[in-house]
């Protein structure tokens, strides 16, 4: 039994290892947990506009004025742009808007 809890354990920790996102390439001025919650906001974009493509990858970030940020994201042969806009909220806090950037 106690072999198989040490099992357990290991693998948990492995789990929690391998769940670290990657780096987010480019030059974004989000921390780490702004850059969790724009990921978050465009898999669900993603899951819901392009139900296809199982996966995507973030390939570039971009500043793109006082508050806003251009995600570039790469999925089924395709790149499609996300801004990013940052809006202030209560003290220490930020609430964001991400949507897709149409194309002409």
């Amino acid at each position: 039994m106690s072999r198989l809890l040490r099992l357990l354990s290991s693998v948990l920790l492995l789990c929690g290892c391998a769940s670290d996102p990657p780096p987010t390439p480019g030059n974004t001025g989000a921390d780490a947990n702004l850059q969790s919650d724009i990921r978050r906001i465009i898999n669900i974009l993603e899951m819901t506009s392009e139900p296809r493509c199982a996966s995507f990858t973030i390939v570039d970030t971009e500043l793109a004025g006082l508050g806003r940020e251009l995600w570039t994201v790469q999925r089924c042969g395709e790149r499609v742009v996300y801004l990013v806009t940052f809006l202030p909220g209560r003290a220490g806090a930020a609430n964001l808007s991400v949507r897709r950037e149409e194309t002409p």
